[in-house]
């Protein structure tokens, strides 16, 4: 997740600048289309930190795994 910390720091100041902007904004077209931009980054924000968990719970399975096959088929020194 730390890979991905910049990222989602950039998509939140986005989101927090945009939410500013369209409460000054009154009804019609323009604050329609700046709140469906809103939508589109916070679903950005959401893909990124799944993404996030996902890509951590693969290398934690990794890990395990190395862990498990060097356990049962622990490496030869030769000398």
């Amino acid at each position: 997740m730390a890979k991905l910390q910049h990222a989602l720091e950039v998509l939140q100041h986005a989101e927090s600048v945009l939410m500013k902007r369209i409460r000054e904004m009154r009804d019609g077209k323009p604050k329609d289309v700046a709140k469906e931009k809103l939508y589109q980054i916070r679903d950005a924000i959401l893909l990124v930190k799944e993404y996030g968990n996902v890509s951590e719970q693969v290398e934690e399975l990794e890990e395990e795994k190395m862990i498990q096959y060097f356990t049962h088929n622990p490496p030869i020194a030769e000398a």
